[in-house]
């Protein structure tokens, strides 16, 4: 195995890892933040600042993951995709 294609591992791998990392980041800080909305007494609850700390460090580092994640599978099908239509 030359240089290259261990770079090329490494790569996918820490894309792939860190996207991973990033998606259970922000299912982890949805839920956390649905919980302590829920745990609130009385009428104290903001729904605009929680939707907003929910969208901000939940669905924005689940959607970066996810589009990170994408583009690396994207990438890597179609690095596989160039290497069999050349060797036909």
């Amino acid at each position: 195995m030359d240089r290259r294609k261990l770079s090329a591992i490494v790569a996918y791998l820490s894309r792939s890892v860190s996207a991973a990392a990033l998606m259970i980041w922000g299912v982890f800080n949805i839920a956390a933040l649905v919980i302590q909305y829920i745990r609130r007494t009385g009428d104290d609850g903001n729904w605009v600042a929680s939707a907003g700390m929910c969208g901000f460090f939940g669905v924005l580092p689940f959607a970066i993951g996810t589009w990170l994640l994408y583009r690396t599978l994207a990438s890597s099908n179609q690095q596989k995709n160039s290497k069999s239509e050349s060797a036909t």
